[in-house]
């Protein structure tokens, strides 16, 4: 069991942190990459920056989508992404993990927080699920790999 442990809290901890800065490197890199590109393809040369910075900044903090059909789909979605991130990052675990791999550490989660951000988050999950379920438009345009990730992060 120790050495399973040992294995989980050394190189398994090293490799997941390796694949998501990786992975986050990759992403940065495509964005600049297609950024650059559809600038070269534009007929007009003058970038728009206070309306593309604003237009970032919805997709961040989706408070324009909170207005119309979708608003409980919205706040689903809202709170299931604030879950994904907050918990994982915020666990006493996590963070011991972490800190024991890198001597990096911060502030922790009260447990009985962190089980209640969790089952919110799980939930914001069912409900994502039954609204994909419920949409015909959304059950037409999710393939395999949308199903795929929903499962994914339940587990």
């Amino acid at each position: 069991m120790h050495s399973l442990l040992a294995f989980v809290r050394g190189p398994l901890l090293v490799f997941a942190f390796a694949v998501f800065f990786l992975g986050l490197a990759r992403q940065v890199i495509l964005t600049v990459v297609e950024l650059i590109r559809a600038y070269r393809r534009a007929g007009d040369q003058v970038l728009p920056l206070r309306f593309l910075f604003r237009k970032s900044l919805g997709w961040i903090f989706p408070v324009n989508a909170l207005r119309g059909a979708r608003i409980p789909y919205t706040l689903a979605s809202l709170i299931f992404h604030l879950g994904m991130l907050i918990v994982p990052i915020f666990l006493a675990g996590h963070i011991r993990l972490i800190y024991r791999a890198f001597g990096l550490a911060w502030p922790s989660l009260i447990p009985s927080v962190a089980d209640v951000f969790t089952l919110v988050t799980l939930g914001a999950l069912a409900a994502l699920v039954l609204f994909r379920l419920l949409d015909r438009a959304a059950r037409s345009l999710g393939g395999f790999q949308d199903w795929f990730l929903l499962v994914l992060c339940f587990l």
